[in-house]
């Protein structure tokens, strides 16, 4: 959920609380919402039009107003057509539509986009009063524009073969803990509904269901509980876009006797477990009772004596493994296949499941590779960030940098990081291209960068990996440059597109590190390239937003 504006400063104060709110990880190809959150406090507005423009790669498919009980479609016109993109009109009438005075109503919109990194959103609101006076909302942040503006991140699918677990009509997929030694607790998740409404997740606490909290979303696709209520400390309002992927983060704290949930990173709720005891057993019941689709990916149990490592956990979201010190994992579900009845330290449940493929916005870690070139040949060496789900690497080569071959198979080593190999073949090719292709067990693969050297090239400096990685939004690149010497930085989409010159000048002999800032990048995988006049090196980094 984003909220892009409020507007409280409207002419005669008739209309009020005007909220936009996008989802954070939308698919490429994919449909989603968006939802305007408008109040009106006065009867003397007879209509208002939203006008929504987007670039060529996006389409409105539908628009629905709700209002109190009232659920309808409505009417969407297209404005105008320009080379950029096209302009759309939504227009509502409070009296014909029975919007109340003081009541909240919503404008959900429906897009499709073939975007590849991000799409442009842009919208205004006219307001015509009953006497037949206009006036447009103006962007109090830009005197000079009549029009707000968001972006909104795509990902695309990566090559490895993530798959899910898809719950159907009155099926559920139930996990209790049965053993959890430490202080707090934490739960994370990946999850995506189409046309669910009402509770998706009951947390029962103790063995008799002593406190039961129902999460779920309402019919205006905002998070929301359906409880007593009575455990809410705080609460604020949160999208959830039908078909679009949220990562949720549950924070049991057994000496506060509280529960904290992030959604996308963000907190939005506590609720008060005033029955939690320390050795209670706490179950997860993810169901369906009405139909629609239910998805759950990447579900992992952990624990630990340190509170506030929520933010790691949302660091680490968009990796199938990662290792957070002082936290120690209980149970870890990818769903590869459908989970066993009984598992260590937890049991399970389940009815009408299966594993389907999964979109979800989860990237491989690729091995970092370094080469550097010796007396007759060169020396590889890479490190593994991932310590779980790997089967083999396999070294590659190549003279042209487009066909290579297998020059040798290392196996993966449990809890070995740092890998090595010396190539000492002998050729007259002026330049050779290296690169790690690492087999995972499931069958996926994922290659290193591709490293260049050869006869011609001497190593200048040495890279060592970016830190922290995954990053969001900040991180910092580190050289250490082995003589005075011209070094330009680079940063590139995935695809090869340049993103932004880091630095391009001369470095002395030493330690630096450059601090690259990516609050205005979409999440994914982007290269960062250093050259010099005798080596180029290349290396891959996440930002997980």
């Amino acid at each position: 959920m984003l909220v892009i504006s409020t507007l409280s400063n409207l002419k005669a104060q008739e209309v009020t609380s005007i909220l936009l709110y996008t989802p954070k990880f939308v698919y490429q190809s994919s449909t989603f919402e968006v939802a305007f959150v408008s109040e009106l406090t006065s009867d003397s507005v007879k209509s208002i039009e939203y006008l929504f423009g987007f670039d060529k790669s996006v389409k409105i498919t539908e628009v629905n107003l709700s209002s109190g009980n009232s659920y309808e479609k409505i009417n969407f016109l297209k404005k105008s057509v320009t080379s950029d993109g096209d302009w759309y009109s939504v227009k509502i009438s409070p009296f014909e539509q029975k919007i109340l005075k003081g009541a909240p109503f919503q404008i959900l919109v429906k897009l499709s986009t073939n975007a590849e990194e991000r799409l442009q959103l842009f919208y205004s609101l006219n307001v015509v009063h009953l006497s037949g006076k206009q006036y447009r909302i103006k962007n109090k942040e830009n005197n000079s524009s009549d029009y707000f503006t968001e972006s909104i991140n795509i990902y695309r699918q990566t090559k490895k073969n993530n798959k899910s677990l898809q719950i159907g009509k009155d099926g559920f997929f139930e996990v209790a803990s049965t053993e959890h030694s430490r202080n707090i607790i934490y739960c994370d998740f990946w999850m995506k509904s189409v046309d669910i409404k009402r509770t998706f997740l009951s947390l029962n606490i103790g063995d008799y269901k002593i406190q039961t909290i129902k999460l779920g979303v309402n019919e205006n696709r905002f998070f929301t509980f359906f409880d007593d209520l009575k455990h809410l400390q705080f609460y604020k309002k949160s999208f959830l876009s039908n078909g679009v992927w949220n990562h949720l983060i549950l924070e049991f704290d057994k000496s506060n006797k509280s529960l904290k949930y992030y959604l996308n990173g963000e907190l939005v709720a506590i609720s008060n477990l005033s029955s939690f005891l320390n050795n209670e057993k706490i179950s997860f019941k993810f169901s369906n009772k009405n139909g629609g689709s239910l998805k759950i990916d990447n579900l992992r149990l952990t624990e630990s004596n340190l509170s506030d490592l929520y933010l790691a956990i949302s660091k680490g979201k968009n990796r199938e493994f990662f290792k957070v010190d002082s936290l120690f994992n209980i149970a870890q579900f990818n769903f590869e296949e459908l989970p066993k009845p009984s598992a260590e330290n937890v049991k399970i449940g389940l009815e009408n499941v299966n594993i389907v493929k999964s979109d979800s916005p989860i990237f491989p870690v690729a091995p970092e590779l370094d080469v550097t070139l010796l007396n007759g040949g060169c020396r590889l060496e890479w490190l593994s960030s991932e310590n779980e789900g790997i089967n083999t690497f396999i070294i590659e080569k190549s003279f042209s940098g487009v066909d290579y071959q297998q020059v040798s198979i290392v196996p993966f080593v449990d809890k070995v990081f740092q890998y090595s190999f010396i190539d000492n073949s002998s050729d007259e090719a002026s330049t050779v291209y290296y690169r790690i292709k690492q087999i995972n067990r499931d069958g996926s693969v994922v290659f290193s960068s591709t490293n260049k050297i050869g006869k011609g090239n001497f190593k200048t400096f040495s890279l060592l990996p970016n830190y922290p990685n995954p990053f969001n939004p900040k991180t910092l690149i580190r050289i250490s440059v082995l003589e005075n010497i011209q070094v330009q930085i680079m940063i590139y989409s995935l695809e090869g597109k340049e993103v932004q010159k880091l630095y391009d000048g001369e470095l002395n002999k030493g330690e630096h590190q450059f601090e690259f800032d990516g609050s205005q990048l979409p999440s994914g995988i982007y290269l960062y390239t250093i050259t010099t006049p005798f080596y180029s090196q290349t290396r891959k980094m996440i930002l997980a937003k």
